[in-house]
């Protein structure tokens, strides 16, 4: 499903890079070159997420991200941007951003990451039915088995939603490293103990596992005879 991405950003021909590989993947993608703009178009395009820089000629991004917060707390920010220093990071999302993702990272990993917020963005708001037993509150990033609901921490809620998307599906650890934590040293152990966490709530619906292999490889199973495979309310 095409989305509308507001991308606010003063390098254009990065912006153009970007736009179009996403244009090409179906979405609108409306471009700002300057933070006053994009806070314009913000009002008026209404996005369903902004990619947004943070060295601008008039606003910085994290001013930008402040204001958008203010309108709407729950909108999906994405810093985009060639700032990698930790601190600013941090301060990114501190600032409720969904992600921080460096220009200098490889260009798949860009779009692999900018798509997994967009389908997250997506998902914000609705249920997703995984077994007869077992839904997942997305607007509250719970998980609910057999009546009882179960906070995820926000990159335990990725992993779930990266691994619900293509249930019986395997998938490389690196694949999902890379999506989900960009170029983090730590992201092998940050993996480990989003699998542990969700292993631990999933053990209440017998159907539904996650298996993992030698090579790293992990899949979600669902094993239920009336399996109900992603069936969104």
């Amino acid at each position: 499903m095409n989305r509308t991405i507001l991308h606010v950003e003063n390098d254009r021909d990065y912006a153009k890079l970007i736009g179009e590989l996403l244009k090409k993947k179906g979405h609108n993608v409306v471009h700002a070159s300057c933070g006053r703009k994009g806070l314009k178009l913000l009002k008026h395009c209404s996005p369903d997420i902004v990619l947004l820089g943070i060295i601008m000629p008039d606003i910085d991004g994290f001013t930008f991200a402040e204001i958008a917060r203010e309108s709407d707390p729950t909108l999906p920010i994405v810093f985009l941007t060639s700032l990698s220093d930790p601190k600013n990071e941090i301060k990114g999302l501190k600032l409720g951003a969904c992600d921080y993702i460096c220009k200098e990272a490889d260009l798949d990993v860009v779009l692999a990451r900018i798509e997994k917020e967009l389908k997250r963005c997506h998902k914000r708001y609705i249920s997703i039915q995984l077994t007869p037993d077992t839904s997942i509150d997305t607007k509250n990033k719970m998980l609910i088995i057999r009546g009882k609901r179960h906070k995820l921490g926000m990159r335990d809620f990725d992993l779930l939603i990266f691994l619900c998307d293509t249930i019986d599906v395997v998938h490389h650890r690196k694949i999902i490293e890379q999506t989900i934590w960009g170029e983090n040293p730590n992201s092998t152990q940050y993996l480990y103990k989003a699998t542990y966490n969700l292993r631990k709530i999933l053990q209440y619906d017998p159907t539904l596992s996650i298996d993992t292999f030698r090579n790293g490889d992990i899949v979600l199973n669902n094993t239920s005879a009336s399996r109900i495979p992603y069936h969104v309310k």
